[in-house]
């Protein structure tokens, strides 16, 4: 269907309409929902789901989606609704229960609408700063809602004084009242009315419980938001100290009876279902997001509240004295993980906008906290020249173009840790685009060295600035480099190449952080250990996935035709890389001609050499990752949030070890295993684990019944585990080997048998053909039969 029939789909219910669709998706209209009443009086079970159901509507937006979808699809956060409910009297009690009191509507509704109100108002002020970007991390939209009038409409209006007079020709007349401007304090008295309310007024119970937790969790989530708004007026220790009273009063509401589901009468529903109210007018128009469910979302308000009490941390950690490492690598698990663009965005305020963290004093710090933990540089270098500048008169003195020039440096390490903040692909793109200043830094620094002698004593430790700065760099590149995969940048067929450009990457970075190595640095040392680990995963995922085919080329667009195949694949490569062919200290490390040399040496190998090549490369790994899990958390710079980096470590253990178990096998298969496709899982997300192997066993081609048996032992030894006897095209069957280590097959039908770590699985990506020599077939060392495919 082309846009000219699109648009000529004018028929009420024609398929191709929203119309239809929105019918067919069950989205109610204004014929089939019940009313809205805000004045409807509610039981306290009522409450709980209408707060949670807010609650979720809130994560759901603060994970990126738009107010019109999600928190402003609560009908009560209309000016008219909140209007009602600032107004204390009797609502709507159609059954005239007693349990329906005034005040659950009047006082805690109100309160709670108020304080998420007060919140969503400064998370979008905050993301109104451009740290994070519209429309790819939020939505900015406020469907022509706004958030003063909305917290003011929940206040009853001022009295107006009988001696104002107004005269209908007075150019006041016209003019609209300013909104009120309702303070944070306003907000927290109203939640403390709430949580006194609900004490006097309800008797012990569950879910007086549960909404006294919700309340207290809400008065610390507005406590937080409103001290992290203003980071220049608060310490970080004011903040931990809120951040220790929400962690166990989540605890407990998680574990509250209350949190059980109820099923919403219709009446509930209509708060929040479209055509229970006009549409809002939006430039982005309402679309169907379903909320995160109530335990997810209670998990990502959890981790919504970690990692703002991380920010705090690495506050508190830079004050503290523990400097660049702690800073650098908590920036580099963050953007390791999926966190929500609030937080992210806070973490700039802190560290970068409103420079509380690096001011312009603490820029210098953070340069001088970088080069004494990777060069060596004393501290008091900056001081003297700090010294020696208040002296100097002239533009140009020596101090002077040094400390600029650190100035400039200190930049660009904050510049590093901005592009860390981001997004994993916004990051990327913000260090491919200023891949260069480093490389002028450098060129700088040639310059600057000369005028330090005079000014300093003798210092062998600044020979090495260049040094730290280029293993920076080049660590970035290299995190960029393998960061695709997680992405899905790189299709099947560039895997080789990307791990083998990785793999000379990191062996100029373990150039570079070899120069920096001494007795005492323990940052360096940990980073030299993972840059090696990572060279020898690549050198290992080279040669475990060189064993396989090469998977059919990516299609291209039939405008880029290249006669020559191989043309085509130099072009892809060289588009591939070209942004690391142009970034400063990377000496033509993507070569197509050195590739090609390397790919067909690599083809030229017997599988079983390859699988050999693979696992000592990858026993090198395991071997490179105890001695950085030696290295002590503190050294390591893991000093807030240590089990990002500790996760980050057992992933590429983990790998090392199956991929390990997984190649043990291929030296019995020979050169079969060149007929078969490898079935990848991503542990660790820049190497890939194969999870899967098949063994075919034995009988001749013609159809008949199979009678399967496994054993307990190796080489069909051992006790019986189970016996089974399948027709000749059965299939897969998981239910017949459990834990066998070996089987046989009598029978006439060919059988093919799965060792895997992953139980229930036929995964038909290594179908051999039958070996009458092989009348048992064995699972490699860790693994089971675990299913059979009976053809």
């Amino acid at each position: 269907m082309d846009l000219v029939q699109v648009m000529s789909a004018i028929e009420v219910m024609d398929p191709r309409t929203d119309s239809f669709l929105a019918h067919k998706l069950g989205i109610p209209d204004s014929t089939t929902t019940t009313r809205f009443d805000a004045s409807l009086e509610l039981l306290p079970d009522e409450l709980v789901w209408i707060l949670d159901h807010l609650m979720r509507l809130e994560i759901t937006h603060l994970d990126g989606h738009p107010l019109v979808s999600t928190l402003f699809t609560c009908h009560y956060l209309r000016p008219r609704a909140l209007r009602q409910l600032s107004v204390p009297s009797p609502g709507t009690n159609p059954s005239n229960d007693a349990a329906r009191l005034p005040g659950f509507r009047s006082i805690v509704l109100r309160a709670m609408l108020l304080a998420t109100l007060k919140c969503a108002e400064i998370v979008w002020e905050e993301s109104c700063k451009s740290q994070v970007y519209e429309h790819e991390d939020v939505h900015l939209s406020t469907a022509g809602l706004s958030f003063p009038d909305l917290l003011a409409a929940a206040f009853p209006p001022p009295p107006i004084s009988p001696l104002r007079v107004l005269s209908p020709s007075s150019s006041d007349a016209s003019k609209a009242e300013p909104a009120r401007q309702v303070s944070v304090d306003e907000v927290l008295e109203a939640l403390d009315q709430a949580q006194n309310w609900l004490v006097e007024n309800m008797v012990d119970s569950p879910t007086r419980e549960g909404l006294l937790g919700r309340i207290a969790i809400r008065m610390e989530t507005v406590y937080v938001v409103a001290l992290l708004s203003s980071p220049t007026l608060t310490n970080p220790s004011q903040l931990l100290v809120h951040f220790s009273r929400i962690r166990p009063a989540i605890i407990t509401l998680k574990s509250n009876p209350s949190l059980l589901p109820l099923p919403p009468a219709p009446a509930l529903l209509a708060i929040f279902a479209q055509g229970a109210e006009p549409p809002l007018q939006s430039p982005q128009p309402f679309r169907e997001i379903p909320p995160i469910p109530l335990g997810e979302a209670w998990g990502k308000w959890s981790e919504l509240l970690a990692e703002l009490e991380n920010a705090a941390m690495v506050w508190k950690t830079w004050r503290d004295g523990f400097g660049w490492p702690g800073v650098r690598e908590y920036f580099v698990s963050l953007s390791r993980r999926e966190t929500l663009p609030y937080p992210r965005s806070i973490l700039q305020s802190i560290t970068f906008s409103s420079r509380t963290l690096f001011a312009t004093d603490d820029l210098i710090l953070l340069v001088s906290s970088f080069f004494d933990t990777l060069a060596g540089v004393p501290p008091s270098t900056w001081s003297s020249l700090a010294q020696i500048r208040s002296t100097e008169l002239t533009w140009n003195s020596p101090a002077r173009k040094v400390l600029g020039w650190a100035d400039r440096v200190g930049s660009n390490l904050v510049g590093s840790l901005t592009a860390a903040s981001q997004n994993r692909a916004r990051g990327r793109r913000l260090v491919v685009k200023h891949r260069a200043m480093t490389g002028q830094l450098v060129d700088e620094l040639k310059d600057i060295l000369p005028l330090l002698p005079p000014l300093l004593p003798p210092t062998p430790s600044l020979s090495l600035l260049a040094p730290a700065l280029i293993a920076l760099h080049l660590i970035q590149l290299l995190e960029v480099l393998l960061c695709g995969f997680e992405l899905a940048l790189y299709s099947r067929d560039e895997w080789l190449r990307v791990w083998w450009v990785a793999e000379r990457l990191a062996g100029l970075v373990e150039d570079s952080l070899a120069k920096l190595r001494a007795p005492g640095r323990g940052y360096v040392e940990a980073r030299w250990w993972e840059v090696q680990v990572i060279r020898r995963m690549c050198r290992a995922s080279i040669a475990a996935f060189s064993i396989f085919p090469p998977p059919p080329a990516k299609k291209v667009s039939p405008l880029l035709s290249y006669d020559d195949p191989d043309a085509l694949d130099r072009a892809r490569f060289e588009r591939t890389f070209v942004w690391l062919r142009t970034a400063a200290g990377v000496d033509d490390v993507a070569s197509w001609s050195e590739f090609v040399v390397a790919t067909e040496a690599l083809r030229r190998l017997e599988p079983a050499q390859l699988a050999q090549e693979a696992q000592e490369a990858y026993r090198e790994a395991v071997e490179g990752l105890t001695s950085l899990a030696s290295i002590p958390l503190s050294a390591r710079g893991a000093t807030v949030r240590p089990e990002h980096n500790v996760r980050w470590i057992a992933g590429l253990r983990r790998t090392s070890f199956a991929s390990q178990n997984a190649l043990a096998l291929f030296p019995k298969l020979g050169s079969q295993v060149r007929q078969v496709t490898p079935t990848a899982k991503w542990d660790a997300p820049w190497f890939p684990l194969i999870t899967a192997i098949a063994i075919v066993s034995l009988p001749a081609w013609v159809a008949a019944d199979a009678t399967l048996t496994g054993f307990a032992g190796a080489d069909c030894t051992g006790s019986i585990i189970n016996e089974i006897t399948y027709p000749s095209g059965a299939g897969c069957h998981c239910d017949w080997g459990n834990s066998a280590k070996s089987a046989s097959v009598t029978g006439s039908s060919s059988v093919t048998f799965f060792a895997t770590n992953e139980p229930n699985v036929c995964d038909p990506a290594f179908t051999l053909g039958p070996d009458e020599s092989n009348a048992c077939a064995v699972a490699p060392v860790g693994f089971n039969l675990h299913c059979a495919f009976v053809h």
